[in-house]
């Protein structure tokens, strides 16, 4: 599902995409990881059950007819 939602933001020219979660939910912080999310610094936002804030460079230009990270 994540290689889906970049693909589509690819697709629509979003060029940012922002996750929030929390450190122990140690499967999916590893996932975003593998998929090219790094952390970044913590905003102020609605949701204070988060403690991390991830988010992926997306490169504009397809590799091999996919788009990748």
């Amino acid at each position: 599902m994540v290689d889906y939602i970049i693909d589509q933001a690819k697709l629509y020219g979003i060029n940012r995409l922002v996750v929030y979660s929390h450190t122990d939910l140690a499967a999916a912080i590893n996932l975003y990881y593998k998929k090219g999310f790094r952390a970044g610094p913590k905003t102020n936002h609605h949701n204070n059950r988060a403690n991390i804030k991830m988010e992926p460079l997306l490169g504009a230009e397809p590799k091999n007819g996919k788009n990748k990270i």
